[in-house]
């Protein structure tokens, strides 16, 4: 299996266009793609590859973000992440794990666990493999692939998303969509048409858009965190100017007054939802903007620090040293020399 496609998230134009998520989808370079196919029948249970092990094996290097799903195409199973307790899926629905962590798969009787690298071929791979386990029982069919980001999208987000969060579309027009898209991934998983590695991913990546939307919209009354900021009529427009123009030399009060509230209001109300003042969220923006441009283009450093609103290559490169950790030259060097 060869590494993910590039992202159809990474649009041009889309913190111009006051589309925050987007820009921050861009910004990280979230890629999905299909990991294996899977056919069990009862009685049955099966352990994922662990984090650092999916790493390796399709070939992501050790500083990358990378957390998995898995789709149920046909039957039914039970998820249990390392210290949760157990979910039920049944066919159309699925299971994100965002934060990468351990879990098992299985139709919920007390069978003995067979890791999956035990039941998958040995790597590389030509195509995701098919994987067969379990005793002669009803049947259940599991797609499960995996998203990737050259930055931590958690940290980006900054936001409490749960450890497991499981996708069950309801009767709305974006449960309809959802539905609709998880029976086109079913269907190319196992039809073997030409393309369907790269239309898998553009699915998976759409799916988890719109996954992230319906975790914003259901948050309650209070909740703090990125995407409760975005839905902030105050905080949501900030993010729309901070991100539309990280260029821009943006002081506090020029920025309250163009959102008509007060400093104090704008600097309290950001920081409760978000944990960071504007200005230094602004920082941390402006450094993944500046890693994405280090890692995707030759530019001299002069036009990198100018194209993220610092006036000389010394103010930047100050800056990135502080939030990063190491210079920009050196930061570009490392990437340039990293695999996956």
């Amino acid at each position: 299996m060869t590494n993910a496609p590039e992202s159809l998230t990474n649009s041009p134009g889309a913190a111009e266009r006051g589309d925050v998520l987007s820009s921050v989808l861009a910004a990280v370079r979230l890629r999905g793609g299909l990991l294996l196919r899977a056919e069990l029948r009862q009685p049955w249970a099966i352990r994922p590859l662990d984090v650092p092990r999916l790493k390796a094996v399709i070939g992501v290097g050790p500083s990358r973000q990378l957390f998995t799903f898995h789709i149920v195409t046909r039957g039914a199973c039970w998820v249990r992440r390392s210290g949760g307790e157990p979910r039920q899926l049944q066919a159309g629905e699925a299971v994100l794990l965002p934060h990468g962590d351990s879990h098992t798969l299985g139709d919920g009787r007390d069978v003995p666990v067979l890791s999956a690298e035990r039941a998958m071929p040995p790597p590389p791979w030509d195509e995701a493999p098919l994987v067969r386990s379990g005793g002669g029982g009803r049947e259940t069919r599991l797609v499960c692939g995996f998203f990737v980001s050259d930055q931590s999208l958690l940290g980006t987000l900054g936001a409490p998303l749960p450890r497991t969060i499981c996708i069950r579309p309801d009767a709305g027009p974006a449960g309809r969509w959802l539905a609709a898209n998880i029976r086109f991934i079913s269907h190319e998983a196992w039809s073997g048409r030409p393309g369907a590695q790269g239309m898998l991913a553009r699915l998976f990546e759409l799916m988890f858009v719109e996954i992230l939307r319906e975790q914003m919209a259901r948050l309650p009354e209070g909740a703090t965190g990125w995407l409760a900021a975005l839905r902030d009529p105050v905080v949501g427009r900030c993010l729309e100017r901070l991100h539309g123009a990280p260029q821009r030399d943006w002081r506090m009060p020029a920025l309250a007054e163009e959102l008509c509230v007060s400093p104090s209001q704008l600097a309290e109300r950001f920081k409760r939802l978000i944990g960071l003042p504007p200005g230094r969220y602004l920082t941390r923006w402006r450094m993944q903007l500046a890693q994405r441009a280090l890692r995707e283009s030759a530019a001299p450093l002069s036009r990198v620090a100018e194209t993220v609103g610092y006036g000389s290559e010394a103010a930047f490169t100050r800056a990135f040293k502080r939030e990063v950790g190491t210079t920009p030259a050196a930061w570009r060097a490392s990437a340039d020399g990293a695999s996956g």
